[in-house]
């Protein structure tokens, strides 16, 4: 794998990965440290090194067309933990494909301090309804109103 600098002959302009192998070049897409994440879309293509025009990989098993056309696919894959692109027709000395401007966002999770101020939120709530609803039962043994 190695990083293709924009201003490269035949790039897009953009700093991108080149993956290059003997036999494939699967390469999985997780978050640092673990956990899920968003993955809206990416750019792939086949290299410029490589003497195809089309193929198709799969991204989580689904199968993608791909040409030698920097193209955006946007995959919407939500609360995913990996994502793995596979599936390039090896030619005879390798594999040759580029990855680049991966979208994805990773869910908020609120800090333990929030979910301790939500909690006693929550409970004050409850609290005060609890209160009301004692109050109201008291009142409703008035004298002027009667069973038919």
């Amino acid at each position: 794998m190695n990083v293709w600098n924009g201003g490269s002959p035949n790039s897009n302009g953009t700093n991108n990965l080149v993956f290059s192998g003997p036999s494939s070049a699967d390469v999985v897409i997780t978050r640092t440290g673990g956990g899920n994440f968003n993955l809206q879309n990416l750019d792939l293509a086949i290299s410029w090194y490589s003497t195809r025009t089309t193929d198709t990989v799969l991204v989580n098993g689904t199968p993608l067309g791909i040409s030698t056309t920097d193209t955006t696919y946007h995959l919407n894959l939500n609360n995913v933990s990996a994502v793995d692109i596979s599936g390039l027709v090896a030619e005879g000395t390798g594999v040759y494909w580029t990855l680049d401007n991966v979208n994805y966002t990773v869910a908020a999770v609120p800090e333990p301090s929030t979910w301790a101020m939500m909690i006693l939120g929550f409970a004050g709530v409850g609290f005060m309804a609890y209160r009301r609803n004692s109050g109201q039962r008291f009142a409703s043994h008035d004298p002027k109103w009667t069973m038919v």
